[in-house]
């Protein structure tokens, strides 16, 4: 679990410093995200929750290297999304499905759609001043 860890935040780190020279060629406002799952903690999977953890930590430091330049840096951190991965997880049985919806207190798994319109309003006029934040998108699950 601990080199997933390492891998998981230093391709992260490695990603924000390509994009960072990139950046510094630009001169307009830019939108930058870092996609990751809820930050829940899971007791008997460290290596994961601190990758997670890690993530939303560099998309607070980037943001703020980059608000001077215009640029905003968030991420989006979506719960379970009824997607083909997900399709074929719940192909193993009526019972997994049941669990997967039961994890939100919604009751349901967010769709792709849902999480498109996240991020679409994070790039938009109407969050022109949201930077370095960490939307989750989980149905409720975080706050239980």
């Amino acid at each position: 679990a601990h080199l997933q860890t390492y891998d998981a935040v230093t391709g992260r780190i490695i990603e924000n410093d390509r994009m960072s020279r990139v950046l510094r060629k630009l001169q307009s406002e830019v939108f930058v995200f870092n996609l990751c799952n809820p930050i829940a903690s899971a007791p008997t999977l460290p290596g994961y929750t601190a990758s997670k953890h890690a993530v939303v930590g560099l998309t607070k430091s980037a943001a703020l290297t980059w608000a001077k330049q215009g640029i905003r840096v968030n991420a989006l951190l979506p719960g379970v999304t009824l997607t083909a991965m997900v399709e074929g997880v719940m192909a193993m049985g009526p019972e997994v499905k049941a669990l997967l919806e039961s994890v939100s207190p919604m009751g349901r798994m967010g769709t792709a759609e849902e999480m498109a319109e996240a991020a679409i309003w994070l790039c938009s006029d109407k969050a022109s001043f949201i930077n370095g934040h960490a939307l989750v998108a989980d149905g409720g699950f975080v706050v239980q």
